[in-house]
């Protein structure tokens, strides 16, 4: 009589059973891991997108009042404001001599070079102990022409022009979108998904304190914290 030897079937279904049972866990295992790695991997694409945000608005903040000492002595202009719920920070880029007095109600200017001046963008005059800001109107080759008249009159030898970047932060209610203004151009999206804004500027220490949430962060907040120096000489030409 042959003896034969094999699986029985039940012994058959609990091996199926067991590898069934360790096919499913695997699978379980590796969908957890799955989703543990996106998370990670937005979670630094977020703080990789938050400092990203953060290094321009550095950038933009040590930039603002250069050029401007005599205009924000005079009380012109300031080189970081605080509006609205809106950061402003003001940078002078690039300044213009008078080739003629200047009148009162005088609209057309002319200066010694026109490169950069453009209609729409904003100058700060300034000279003889007072000064400033009108918008442009049109330029040709030796003049600009302003959208309104100067109330003061300005000499040719102790004034000055300074072409104005006025550049704004500010968080978009309802697309959680942090956008960037540059002068009259439509605002730029910095950064998307941001649940909080938050900034200050201290005079006295110039000091400037950025704060941004995010909202796949919520325990989480990306600050920044800067001397800008172009305001500090300006403060210092001042005294």
């Amino acid at each position: 009589m042959t003896n034969r030897k094999g699986f029985s079937l039940i012994e058959s279904l609990l091996s199926l059973t067991f590898f069934l049972m360790i096919i499913l866990s695997s699978f379980e295992f590796f969908g957890t891991v799955r989703k543990i790695f996106f998370r990670l991997k937005d979670a630094q694409d977020s703080s990789e997108s938050a400092a990203a945000a953060l290094e321009k608005m550095r950038i933009d903040v040590l930039h603002a009042g250069r050029g401007l000492a005599q205009p924000m002595g005079l009380g012109i202009v300031g080189g970081i404001e605080l509006n609205n719920e809106t950061l402003s920070l003001t940078i002078g880029e690039k300044t213009y001599a008078l080739t003629a007095n200047l009148a009162p109600g005088q609209t057309t200017v002319p200066v010694q070079d026109t490169e950069g001046l453009h209609a729409g963008r904003e100058v700060c005059i300034f000279g003889g102990g007072r000064g400033e800001v009108l918008a442009i109107q049109s330029v040709d080759k030796i003049a600009m022409r302003l959208s309104s008249p100067p109330s003061n009159a300005y000499l040719q030898h102790d004034s000055r022009i300074v072409l104005l970047q006025k550049i704004a932060f500010f968080l978009e209610r309802g697309t959680s979108i942090l956008r960037r203004k540059v002068n009259a151009s439509p605002a730029q999206p910095l950064i998307e998904g941001v649940r909080y804004f938050g900034f200050s500027y201290d005079g006295p220490s110039n000091l400037v304190k950025v704060q941004i949430g995010l909202e796949k962060e919520r325990e989480k907040t990306h600050e920044m914290s800067l001397l800008p120096k172009n305001m500090a000489l300006a403060k210092l030409r001042q005294k």
